[in-house]
Parts: structure tokens; C-alpha cells; sequence
């Protein structure tokens, strides 16, 4: 009876379950383990490929053979990644492939028409010959031909790869960095041929659903006409990333082609355009004679069909540098065809607020589905604001303003948010510029049914943080929030020593308990109030809460000091706000000494399972404040945490060896 093992992989499927499940390194050594091991699975070797690969300074398409096990293989590659340097390679070794079976093709035809004639006569052969000229279609004039040189360009047939499903095409020289591993082909100094030879590969894989072409160089009308077409005849394409490198002129008037050409299939789609590619990276576009639309050039390009009915699928628009269109009707003419985005990126658009008021009502209109909102040019926001306020109401589930710097005004903010408080679930705000405090405190206290809120202060911003005042001045609605990241501004403890150097002081003359200063008092009451309202948040899982301090300008004590602290003292980057503790959090009160401690209001936080930001316990205070108790109490109320950050290194204090030795698992350094 075979053993157990012997049977799994004989089974295809059970050997193909596990195939999934081990990386490359794992598969490469055990395809070379047996001849039976190396037919199961070095097929999954090439189910995601990447040709710019860098082995012992060399690349893929340079070794004959890796080409060859490529070309056994070559039906079962899924992805593909290719840099500009391997364009002209993969090029070369495919168009072979179609020579070569070309050929076989011709020669089984003139054999079996050989064969005909000689049984049947010459009629019989005549017309067999006839069907051979008229089955060899001939070549379109724009593919270039095959390279032969340098001398040691490598070339094996690689046959088309009918089964690539995701392709991903960066046509960006990268010059110097790569190009001493091999020798290039020619063309790949020619921006024009590298294009023609992208477009014809594209064009031998049929069944691609995902296609990604960044730094695609574009000259004119033809190039632009050609890279169209090419988009359009992969008619199962659902994803498309393209990113053009053109003039604008010539990006304007061929964009309306490549997107009303689109096959109704794509779900996702990104398009962009910038300038033209610099000349110093390909020497084609350093002729400085006349327009490329002007050099006569006879082809036979493709003709652009424009499609019937909207992109019903298309639920993901990035929309390219719309700055570029000239009117609003033409950029709704594009939105008509997009009825159900869920996912859009706002473009930047050069109109006056009249005329992009008139465009977010239209595009409200055309895209009713629309659910996740973030902007293309981070300065530029008064469409995204525009579209939140016209949108229906309480549709909008996420907003992304990554970098934004658009200032908005309390009230604007006010409208746009209420518009969509019990619908919004997700908000980044991250590294915003211009976001004010009272803007935040107003986000906190609409969104109720909030799960995702990410805000922390710029390193270049002055006041881009939420106060302390603002925090506690508005009751949070959002209590269902999982994931919170926030910067809380604290104003500067101008006592001339420190609370908890005095509680110090007394306990170790044993004397009476701690008495806080008035203002003291007043800033504990206000932590008081945050605390209790993050404590309120039971459903945290990830939780990033960091500390600065400020000066605050309506304290009066300020203006005695003769050398005022800075506006802001800087400690936003994660390398600053680490080495900071919020007062009071981490440690639990004792009415003996008087030490103040709001700890036991955070024992909802049940799930949580990352705690980050400014929770040290190196700091002066956390040294007199955290003790035995507090770990105790970490140990019996926050049951899923994994990782907290109290120590900046990997050394652990003594007084949590006790917590690291009963919780394992858990993380207690950054």
C-alpha cells in the first residue's frame, strides 16, 4: 500500500492546495528534491513574475536559461512586473515565439498541401497553396522589427502568454542604476519604439483583467491613438492604472478617445497625466526639429471605436489632471458615464467657484452612489467640500484628506460633516495642514457612527492639533470608534515644580498629602473629561494618542515669564511625542499622598489590542507614579492587548518583568 505522503501528491488538487500556501524560496527547494516534486510545482514559480529581478547582478531575460524554464512555463505566469530595461528583451523573445509558429504553421501547410497535390493533382494543390497565402495575415506596418543586435542579445521563443491575467509596465528609464548588468537592445533609447513594442505585447495577452502602465512617454496624436486602441482591445480589462507622460495639448485631445473607449467591463480605473518625459531619457525625444505629428510616417493604426452606453461597472475613478479640460460640460460629460462610483478621487480643476459649484451639483447627480471621497492635488479642496455639502445626506462613509491644505472654515466644516454624521465611518486626516482645533473637536462630536479616526499634527504645521479645552468642551459621539489616532494638544505646565516631583518630595518625608495648585486643579479636571470620554470608547482596538505641549495665550502666567516657551513645542514626528506621558493616565489615585490618577476610567477598553503614542512609563512621572498596582490592574483589564509602547528600547523595566513574564505575547517596547 503507497504511503500516505505518496498518495497526497498524486492527488493534483491537494498538491496544487498546498502549492498556495509556500513561498518561493520553500517551492525552489522542493522542486529540486524529485523530477515528480519539479512537475507538481515549479509551475507556481512563475504564477507571479517579476523580470526585473536582480540575481548576482544579473537579470532574468539575460540568462538563456531562465528564458527557456520561462518558456516551459510560460502558461502558467498570472502576474507580471517589467521595467523599461527588459521592454525590448521580453519584445524580442515573444515576437520570435510568433515567427517561429508562424513558420511551423506555413511549413505544415505546404507539407499537407504537398501531400494533396500529389494524391488529388495539381488543382488540389493549387488551392491548398491559395488557403496558405490568404491564413498568413500580414504584420501591421507601426510593430517594430526583431533585434538582433548587441551580439550577445539573447533571444529564445517565448510563446504568448494566453493565460497573464495582471501586468504591471513601468516605462521610466532608470538608466545608470540597472543598465551595467547587460547590454540593452537599441530600442530601448527610443521612447517611441519602447511604446510600439508595449503596445504589441499588451496586445499577445488577451485575457488580462488588470493593467498598469506608469511613465508611459507619449509625443503626439499617434502615439496617444495607439495606446488607446491597444486599451480598448483588451475587452475583459477591469482595472486600468495609467499614468502619461505628454504634452498637454496632446493628452487633452486624445483623453476623450482612451476613456469613451473604455470596454465596459472596468470596475476600477486611474488615469493621470504630467509633463512630458524628460528629453535626457530617450534620445528620440531630444529631436528638436519639427513636431513629431509633422514627420510623415504611413501606418496602419488601429481606429478607436467609441463605446455605446456608460461604464455601468466602474465603481474605483481616479480622474487624471482634469486641470487640463478646458470646460465643466466636458468633465461632465465624462461623469454621465460613471453612474455608480463608490471610490473617487476629486480631481484638480482650474474653474472659478461658481463654475465648480455647478460641477459638484452635477456630478452629485451623475454619481448618486458615490461613498469614499479623497482628493488628487492636496491643495486644492473646494470641490471635494462642495461635493460632501450637495451630496443626499448621510451617504458618505469615508473621507481621505491625506496632506490636505485646504483651509475650511468652522462653518463649512460644520455643514459638510453634519450632512453625513450617520453615515461616515472612516476618517483620515493625516498630516492635514490647516485643520484647526475646533474643526477636529466638531468631526468628534457630529460623526456618531464613527469607526476610523486618523489625525496627528504636521511637523511643519504651527497649531495642527486638537486642544485640550477643544477636546473636552463637546460630548464625542463617535462610541463606536475601533481606530483612533489624535494629537492632543496640552498647554505647558508653567509650575516652577512639577506635581509629581513634589508628591516625591512628600512621601518621602511623610508628610501631608499632595495639594495641587489652582490651575492644577482646573487642567486634572480637564483631563479628567478626556479621559472619560476615551474611556467611553469600549469598542477601541487601535489606539494612537499622542501629547505636546503648547502655550496657551489666554493663561496670564505667560505673560510674566521674560522668555517665552516656543508657539509650539515640536514634538510631532513619533521620535518625540514616545518620550512624552499623558498626565495622569497610566496611574491609578491614592488619596493618602494625594496622587491624582484617572487610570480605572479606561477599564472599558476591553478589545484593545494596540495601544501607541505618548503612554511611556521612562518618564520622571511615570517612575513615581506607575507601580506595582498599576501593573496589576493592566494585567486584569486589558485582556487582548498585544502591544503597548512604554519602553523606547528593548530593556524592561523591573517592575514589568511581572507583566512580560504573565502576558508572553505582549509587545511592551516600540
Amino acid at each position: 500500500m503507497e504511503a500516505a505522503s505518496i498518495r497526497y501528491f498524486n492527488i493534483p488538487e491537494l498538491a496544487d492546495a498546498l502549492g498556495q500556501r509556500l513561498d518561493k524560496r520553500t517551492i525552489s527547494s522542493l522542486v529540486a528534491t524529485s523530477h515528480h516534486f519539479k512537475t507538481l510545482f515549479e509551475p507556481w514559480l512563475y504564477h507571479e513574475l517579476t523580470l526585473s529581478y536582480l540575481d548576482n547582478n544579473g537579470k532574468l531575460l539575460k540568462s538563456t536559461d531562465s528564458i527557456r524554464a520561462l518558456s516551459r512555463n510560460v502558461q502558467h505566469v498570472r502576474w507580471l512586473m517589467c521595467d523599461q530595461e527588459e521592454i525590448g528583451f521580453l519584445f524580442n523573445c515573444l515576437l520570435a515565439g510568433q515567427e517561429e509558429e508562424e513558420e511551423e504553421v506555413a511549413a505544415s501547410e505546404t507539407t499537407a498541401g504537398d501531400l494533396a497535390a500529389a494524391v488529388d493533382g495539381a488543382d488540389m494543390g493549387a488551392s491548398s497553396l491559395s488557403r496558405t497565402t490568404t491564413t498568413t495575415t500580414p504584420r501591421p506596418s507601426w510593430i517594430p522589427e526583431l533585434e538582433t543586435s548587441p551580439s550577445d542579445t539573447v533571444i529564445v521563443p517565448l510563446p504568448p502568454m494566453h493565460c497573464l491575467a495582471y501586468l504591471e509596465l513601468n516605462l521610466m528609464p532608470l538608466g545608470s542604476l540597472h543598465w551595467p548588468s547587460y547590454r540593452l537592445p537599441a530600442s530601448a533609447s527610443s521612447a517611441r519604439t519602447t511604446l510600439r513594442q508595449t503596445c504589441w505585447i499588451i496586445q499577445q495577452c488577451p485575457n488580462l483583467v488588470a493593467l498598469e502602465l506608469v511613465h508611459v512617454p507619449v509625443q503626439d496624436s499617434k502615439d496617444m491613438r495607439l495606446l488607446s486602441a491597444t486599451i480598448q482591445g483588451v475587452v475583459g480589462l477591469q482595472s486600468l492604472h495609467l499614468f502619461v507622460r505628454a504634452e498637454e495639448r496632446v493628452w487633452r485631445e486624445g483623453t476623450p478617445g482612451l476613456f469613451f473607449g473604455l470596454g465596459k467591463c472596468v470596475k476600477a480605473c486611474k488615469l493621470f497625466s504630467s509633463d512630458a518625459m524628460n528629453p535626457e531619457c530617450y534620445w528620440d525625444l531630444m529631436d528638436a526639429g519639427r513636431p513629431a505629428d509633422e514627420i510623415e510616417e504611413d501606418l496602419d493604426l488601429p481606429e478607436i471605436r467609441r463605446r455605446e452606453g456608460p461604464l455601468i461597472n466602474l465603481t474605483k475613478f481616479v480622474a487624471w489632471g482634469m486641470e487640463r479640460s478646458t470646460t465643466s460640460d466636458e468633465i461632465l460629460a465624462v461623469f454621465r458615464h460613471c453612474p455608480n462610483i463608490r471610490t473617487l478621487k476629486v480631481p484638480s480643476i482650474s474653474l472659478g467657484q461658481k463654475e465648480l459649484t455647478r460641477l459638484a451639483t452635477g456630478i452629485a447627480a451623475c454619481c448618486p452612489h458615490i461613498r469614499t471621497l479623497s482628493v488628487l492635488d492636496t491643495t486644492d479642496g473646494y470641490l471635494l467640500t462642495r461635493l460632501m455639502e450637495v451630496m443626499a445626506a448621510h451617504t458618505l462613509e469615508k473621507v481621505k484628506l491625506t496632506n490636505f491644505e485646504y483651509q475650511v472654515d468652522p462653518m463649512t466644516t460644520r455643514l459638510i460633516f453634519a450632512n453625513h454624521a450617520r453615515s461616515l465611518r472612516t476618517i483620515d486626516l493625516r498630516y492635514t495642514v490647516d485643520m484647526s482645533s475646533k474643526n477636529m473637536a466638531t468631526i468628534l462630536e457630529l460623526c456618531e457612527v464613527l469607526e476610523e479616526f486618523k489625525k496627528h499634527a504636521d511637523s511643519s504645521s504651527g497649531d495642527d492639533f486638537i486642544t485640550l479645552q477643544d477636546a473636552v468642551s463637546v460630548n464625542w459621539a463617535c462610541r463606536r470608534i475601533r481606530h483612533l489616532e489624535l494629537t492632543i494638544g496640552i498647554p505647558e505646565d508653567l509650575a516652577p515644580v512639577p506635581y509629581y516631583a513634589r508628591l516625591e518630595e512628600e512621601e518621602e518625608e511623610e508628610e501631608r498629602p499632595l495639594v495641587l495648585s489652582d490651575e492644577e486643579q482646573k487642567q486634572f479636571t480637564k483631563l479628567e473629561k478626556l479621559y472619560t470620554q476615551l474611556g467611553s470608547l469600549i469598542d477601541l482596538e487601535y489606539l494612537d494618542l499622542r501629547a505636546i505641549e503648547y502655550v496657551d495665550p489666554n493663561n496670564d502666567q505667560v505673560q510674566t515669564t521674560e522668555s517665552p516657551p516656543a508657539p509650539f513645542d515640536n514634538h510631532s514626528s513619533d521620535d518625540g511625542t514616545h518620550y512624552n506621558t499623558f498626565p495622569a493616565m497610566l496611574s491609578l489615585p491614592n488619596p493618602e499622598t494625594g496622587k491624582p490618577g484617572y487610570l480605572d476610567l479606561l477599564r472599558g477598553w476591553t478589545k484593545l489590542k494596540d495601544l501607541r503614542g505618548s503612554v511611556s512609563v521612562e518618564t520622571d512621572e511615570a517612575s513615581v507614579t506607575v507601580g506595582d498596582k498599576e501593573v496589576d490592574w493592566f494585567l486584569d483589564h486589558w485582556p487582548m492587548l498585544e502591544r503597548v509602547n512604554f519602553f523606547s528600547g528593548l530593556v524592561v523595566m523591573d517592575k514589568f518583568s511581572r507583566l512580560e513574564d504573565a502576558r508572553p505575547d505582549l509587545n511592551l517596547c516600540r
